[in-house]
């Protein structure tokens, strides 16, 4: 092929033989991980929204042996997504996650967090939703991040996970985050506390 292409062009060409050459690597490695899960654990983690079968894989590999973890709360500190605890006044106030951990750990519960916020009828959602409304998006998304490990962490000593009920009232008076909520969020949010919502047309 010479005399009809370019430097540049040949440059491009190289690349989009190698970019594919990349896309056989990466199959290569996705088949050899899901040879080296256990499809029992990814089948029985998969149940909770926002939870694939690439991410139970990635929460599987960093987590390891689930016996140096006494409870949730501690997998989800170890995760760096408990809130940092420090005194003023005499007082004990939290701040910002740690970010202590694992970092791919918590990099992959944050996107698990994102993808439970669009499972429709999921008490994971309709949580995101209530801290959404007091406290902005960022921190909702944090706060279901940190939430998803104690669930994880109920599956890995082998108990069922239970869609749990919310004891607390979605606080609309007053609130400056309710801009980014569609009607039927709001509607969904209302009715798991307790109020009778009905459309124009009953």
């Amino acid at each position: 092929m010479k005399g009809s292409l370019s430097q540049v062009d040949m440059f491009i060409l190289k690349e989009c033989v190698e970019v594919k050459n990349l896309d056989k690597r990466i199959r290569r490695v996705d088949a050899r991980i899901q040879r080296l899960v256990n499809r029992a654990d990814v089948e029985l983690r998969v149940n909770v929204p926002g939870v694939g079968k690439t991410s139970v894989a990635v929460i599987m590999a960093e987590i390891g042996d689930p016996k140096r973890f006494e409870s949730g709360k501690e997998l989800a500190s170890w995760a760096g997504l408990a809130p940092s605890v420090y005194q003023s006044a005499g007082k004990n106030l939290s701040g910002r996650i740690t970010k202590r951990g694992s970092k791919w750990l918590r990099r992959t519960m944050v996107q698990v967090a994102h993808a439970a916020t669009k499972v429709r009828d999921s008490k994971l959602k309709l949580f995101y939703l209530r801290v959404k409304a007091r406290k902005g998006a960022k921190t909702a998304i944090v706060a279901l991040a940190r939430k998803i490990p104690t669930i994880i962490h109920l599956l890995l000593k082998g108990e069922e996970y239970v869609d749990e009920s919310f004891e607390k009232r979605f606080r609309l008076r007053g609130s400056p985050h309710l801009r980014g909520l569609s009607l039927d969020d709001m509607a969904t949010a209302l009715r798991d506390a307790g109020y009778l919502v009905r459309g124009p047309y009953g």
